[in-house]
């Protein structure tokens, strides 16, 4: 009953604690696959990790302007480093890329009509 009643800054502030153990999650495996040697680099390095919440803004459910978070560049196939604004690109756009990446020939992901392709914009 406590959720029910709590104050939206102590929602908010379970929401940080929450998010805050994913982050730590997702860096605690990307840390781990960085250290197992594969080939001429890492086991990241072969891989794409991705971390993304179910939708960009819980109070209205939107998905538009998602953040993502990728580590590792799937053998070369993505450029990595860096901090994009994609300005509006659908999620299915970034699905595209990651099939393509794993050699998956695909131009399309779920509703066609808001789906544009591979993402230029993260391939290396």
């Amino acid at each position: 009953s406590e959720g029910v009643t709590a104050s939206p800054d102590v929602r908010r502030g379970w929401l940080i604690k929450i998010e805050n153990w994913y982050a730590q999650q997702f860096f605690y495996l990307a840390d781990k696959l960085n250290k197992i040697p594969e080939g001429t680099g890492t086991l990241l390095d072969s891989t794409a990790l991705v971390w993304v919440h179910e939708q960009s803004e819980g109070k209205s459910h939107s998905r538009k302007d998602m953040p993502f978070v990728i580590a590792g560049s799937c053998g070369g196939y993505l450029a990595t480093g860096r901090n994009l604004q994609l300005g509006g690109a659908s999620h299915q756009d970034l699905l595209v890329t990651l099939a393509n990446a794993m050699g998956v020939p695909t131009k399309t992901f779920g509703y066609a009509d808001t789906c544009t392709g591979p993402m230029s914009q993260i391939i290396a």
